[in-house]
């Protein structure tokens, strides 16, 4: 078409031309063999000539060619390019028209407003304006504050492009959000812009599609967020003004992360995000940058492939909030003007839809099939840890919010959840990048004397309400549980539990898994400053003879080295069945010292004199500093961990090793060929092997006294008594 209508007006040009040259030829006017724009068609089309070989005979042809050339080309362009841009943004009852690629609205209003306002007016319209790109699938429960929030905050256009497979749900959204009066922020018809983008792994096709919407509307910064990323300014009120400050001509400002943990919530409740989730979970991934620029930066759009970093023009900059240029999407960055507060899991039951719907970026790649299992079991797939609570409160998007649309502090503020907000140290306890500046702290170190307990548990949860409930009225000031579990009944009993002084920390079953566990808790009780620390078993309890508190008990004798405790074991009291009532309740008849286990011992050490933690080689001897000493509380020196006989008047541990004779053949499997009395030794240390499993003949019942005494709840258990009774008799060999 364009060739075409240019030869004709070249025709018209030649004709003129002809006239004017020949104009002394006997005065008779004379054209070329170009009669019409039909001469012209079929000249090209039998190759007689060329549009080169035309326009030769004169410069006249050569201008009126190009010039009806790039005029043309340059109207279609441009008509093509609104189309392209345009009539696929819709507000909620706008008209559907269906692409062969992909279903895309179109808004009439918005439509109309860009092909009505002509370049000066649209430039107008938007200069000095920030815009926000995003993607949401299924997650329009969030979006009134996530919206409200932003629009507030400066952003004069939000792009919500919808990945959900049916509109239905984010028309609806719109329309209510569109009927409802909310003068604080003035939110117009035309500030959202819903785009409908179904597919697998759209997230970086719609940050190109987004920035080449922002460009033609002449916007003059833009950022791209998710739904559960709130930009949160501690210096500006508005994010144009910290654009104008930061996001100067040549140079994109990467803005951290900082990341949100579950603050202990299970549920899903009709609350702000910003309000129910406070805690902030300790990661390497506050290391991840966002990044806000002008939109004339990016460049080339089409090789945008990360939602963390941009292309950028050359002699463009992507610095941090203090200049300092950043060189990739990870970057430790200052965090004391802007941060973007990323609510990654919120609640349990969120982050299984989360992880159940798929990913906008991955889509449902074949390696995350398992993910929304993963995630109902209580694991962070990423990390393969449990879902973290968070450890340190921080409401700064939330009061903010609230500053800027009250509505939000009115309706909320004074009700109540059925859920209370619990911040507890992180569970990823193993993670050795923590970020230790003063706004990031993980956990504040402890400027008090506390005692910490390390425990391996594998397949225990069973009896983890009684053990942790006693020796944290003891005293402890936090447990460490290494989970070596075959199931994740102990991660989820963590979370029902709820308690901040409880830390499960899944740990990889190996062929020694034990010191492994030892060797990283030793780390963690440098790292989090703790005094002293037990290393003990979930089927061991420490019983205090002369003091009330561990505290007092570590002050007096555990000054410096480390002290050795002496066990007590106790056997099945002639038990058969499991029970559900209190293990120091139902097993209360220990064997006689002769028994070998009973000179075995647990360490309690002062950590400022533990050794190094690689030199951990068994779960007996724990290393200490050189000058110091493994003693007994009679200050006797300890030579063999395995044979002691120490004093128990001052401090034991009292060791269920049995329990019921159904509980040992469930931890220690059963032999072929023999009954379920045979008692089965422990597979390391020395042991005696018995003929059935030992019943105990002396009667001890201090560690359930001491737990009714610490916690009286347990007297419920007084109320009805278990089937079985206690019997306390000699076995065979004389224990």
């Amino acid at each position: 078409f364009i060739n075409h209508l240019g030869l004709w007006l070249l025709c018209e040009v030649d004709g003129f031309s002809t006239v004017k040259r020949n104009n002394s030829n006997n005065g008779k006017h004379h054209r070329s063999s170009i009669k019409n724009f039909n001469d012209l068609d079929n000249m090209l089309v039998h190759r007689k000539s060329s549009p080169s070989r035309i326009m030769a005979t004169t410069s006249w042809w050569r201008f009126a060619e190009l010039t009806s050339r790039v005029f043309v080309l340059s109207v279609l362009v441009r008509s093509l390019h609104s189309v392209l841009l345009v009539d696929h943004d819709h507000d909620a009852g706008d008209t559907i028209i269906h692409r062969s690629t992909k279903a895309l609205m179109t808004s009439n209003t918005d439509q109309q407003d860009f092909h009505t306002l002509s370049n000066k007016e649209m430039w107008l319209k938007n200069h000095n304006t920030a815009a926000l790109c995003v993607v949401q699938k299924d997650e329009h429960r969030y979006l009134n504050e996530w919206v409200d929030y932003h629009l507030a905050l400066g952003f004069s256009d939000i792009y919500i492009y919808d990945n959900s497979d049916s509109h239905k749900p984010l028309l609806q959204w719109n329309a209510v959000r569109r009927s409802r009066v909310n003068p604080t922020i003035n939110v117009t018809s035309t500030q959202v812009h819903l785009i409908h983008y179904p597919g697998q792994r759209v997230q970086i096709p719609v940050y190109k599609d987004c920035a080449t919407r922002v460009k033609a509307r002449y916007h003059t910064w833009v950022s791209f967020l998710d739904v559960d990323e709130f930009l949160v300014l501690k210096r500006h009120d508005n994010v144009v003004e910290f654009a104008q400050e930061y996001a100067k001509p040549g140079q994109m400002v990467g803005i951290n992360w900082k990341f949100f943990g579950t603050a202990g919530r299970h549920e899903y409740e009709t609350f702000p995000v910003t309000q129910r989730f406070q805690c902030v979970h300790s990661t390497s991934k506050h290391f991840f940058i966002k990044s806000l620029m002008r939109v004339t930066d990016i460049h080339p759009i089409s090789h945008i492939h990360s939602p963390h970093m941009f292309p950028r023009r050359q002699g463009v900059k992507l610095v941090d909030t203090n200049g300092k240029e950043i060189g990739g999407s990870k970057h430790k960055g200052p965090r004391d003007v802007a941060l973007v507060y990323h609510y990654a899991y919120r609640s349990h039951q969120e982050h299984v839809d989360k992880r159940t719907r798929g990913d906008v970026y991955f889509g449902n790649r074949k390696d995350r099939n398992d993910w929304g299992k993963q995630a109902q079991q209580g694991i962070d797939p990423w990390t393969g840890k449990p879902l973290p609570d968070g450890s340190t409160f921080d409401d700064t998007a939330w009061v903010t919010l609230k500053r800027l649309v009250p509505d939000f502090a009115t309706k909320y503020e004074n009700r109540t959840m059925r859920e209370e907000m619990s911040c507890a140290i992180h569970k990823d306890v193993t993670s050795q990048k923590v970020d230790q500046t003063k706004d990031e702290a993980v956990e504040e170190p402890r400027t008090e004397d506390t005692v910490a307990l390390c425990a391996v548990a594998k397949d225990e949860s069973w009896y983890m309400n009684e053990w942790t409930d006693y020796h944290l009225a003891l005293g402890f000031s936090d447990l460490y549980i290494y989970d070596v579990s075959a199931n994740s009944h102990t991660s989820g009993w963590s979370h029902r539990h709820n308690d901040s002084r409880i830390h499960v920390i899944p740990f990889a079953q190996d062929e020694d898994f034990k010191t492994s566990a030892y060797q990283n808790c030793t780390r963690m009780m440098t790292k989090f400053n703790h005094t002293w620390v037990l290393f003990s078993d979930i089927n061991q309890f420490l019983v205090l003879r002369q003091q009330e508190n561990v505290l007092d008990f570590a002050k007096k004798y555990v000054q410096e080295g480390q002290i050795g405790v002496n066990w007590k074991v106790f056997g099945s009291a002639g038990r058969k069945k499991y029970e559900s009532w209190p293990v120091t309740q139902r097993f209360p008849c220990r064997l006689s010292y002769f028994f070998i286990d009973s000179m075995r011992m647990n360490t309690f050490a002062k950590v400022s004199d533990l050794g190094p933690p690689q030199l951990i080689t068994n779960t007996t001897e724990i290393p200490r500093k050189l000058g110091t000493r493994l003693l007994d509380t009679s200050q006797k020196r300890i030579i063999n961990l395995d044979r002691h006989n120490g004093p128990r008047d001052v401090v034991v541990i009292h060791h269920y090793l049995t329990k019921s004779e159904e509980e040992h053949a469930t931890k220690l499997g059963q032999e072929k060929g023999k009954g379920s009395g045979i008692f089965y030794s422990p597979p390391k240390g020395p042991t005696q092997e018995m003929e059935e499993v030992p019943a105990g003949s002396i009667y001890d019942d201090t560690a359930w006294q001491v737990l009714k005494r610490n916690d009286p709840s347990y007297t419920r258990y007084e109320k009805r008594l278990p089937i079985e009774s206690p019997k306390c008799e000699y076995s065979p060999e004389g224990f």
